[in-house]
């Protein structure tokens, strides 16, 4: 018989396994994490892989899901969880706050807050540069199926039309025959950026969401894992100038 005094030593994963076994036990689950609140923040904060005092200020479940707040992803600092309203589940979100080449170069990149920003944190301005080497990362990403959404605008008249590939990728951590932990690297999507009529549709100095597409991470044998976005040149020499960029999102797909 399933004692209720064990259930706090329970993960995420025990209590999975618990809900399967009877109605009984899954009766006796259901009471103990919803009669109090601080044990079902520690089941979200294990769950979710969310610093338990992230949730320190919330009573209720709901209070979470109302309160549009950015959630860190535990030991990923540039990765967020924010639960969606309309569709009843969490996004992922990034920011671009990486290391690429020229980024400490101030004639190349600035820094600036632009309407429609999602992180309260100023987005990238591609100021100059021989190419686009800004990226984003999510990182500890639950491997799943989701919408891809990169959040970018233009500021004044951007050159960067056409000219760029934009690519997708999976960065997954596997062992290879030896045992030996290696990162490989899967391209997701790979296409024109920015295309025109999307390109002709962005308001000046505003960030805006655009789908980039769909992406399957469960084709991985992993729990999680990391997605990038970067960009690779045409090939032809043309210096990139006024685009801006603030992050991505990823949406399970229902």
């Amino acid at each position: 018989m399933l004692r209720q005094e064990l259930l706090p030593f329970f993960d995420i994963e025990n209590v999975r396994k618990m809900l399967l076994l009877s109605k009984l036990s899954n009766q006796i689950i259901i009471d103990h994490f919803l009669g109090d609140f601080s044990r079902l923040k520690v089941l979200i904060a294990s769950h979710w892989n969310i610093p338990l005092q992230e949730l320190h200020n919330f009573q209720t479940l709901d209070q979470i899901h109302q309160s549009n707040r950015l959630f860190n992803v535990k030991d990923s600092p540039f990765t967020y969880l924010r639960f969606n309203q309309e569709k009843k589940k969490f996004d992922y979100l990034a920011y671009p706050g990486g290391n690429w080449e020229h980024k400490q170069i101030s004639f190349n990149y600035k820094f600036k807050n632009f309407p429609g920003s999602q992180f309260g944190k100023p987005s990238v301005n591609l100021h100059y540069d021989s190419d686009i080497y800004a990226w984003v990362m999510a990182s500890n990403i639950k491997t799943a199926r989701y919408h891809v959404y990169l959040l970018h605008g233009r500021k004044g008249k951007s050159n960067c039309r056409e000219l760029n590939y934009i690519n997708v990728n999976a960065i997954v951590q596997q062992s290879d025959d030896t045992g030996k932990i290696e990162e490989q690297k899967y391209n997701l999507i790979h296409e024109v950026f920015i295309k025109n009529e999307n390109f002709d549709s962005m308001m000046l100095e505003q960030i805006i969401k655009e789908k980039i597409g769909e992406i399957d991470l469960t084709q991985y044998n992993t729990s999680s894992c990391n997605v990038k976005i970067d960009f690779e040149n045409f090939g032809v020499p043309s210096h990139k100038f006024a685009w801006i960029l603030d992050g991505m999102i990823l949406e399970p797909i229902q």
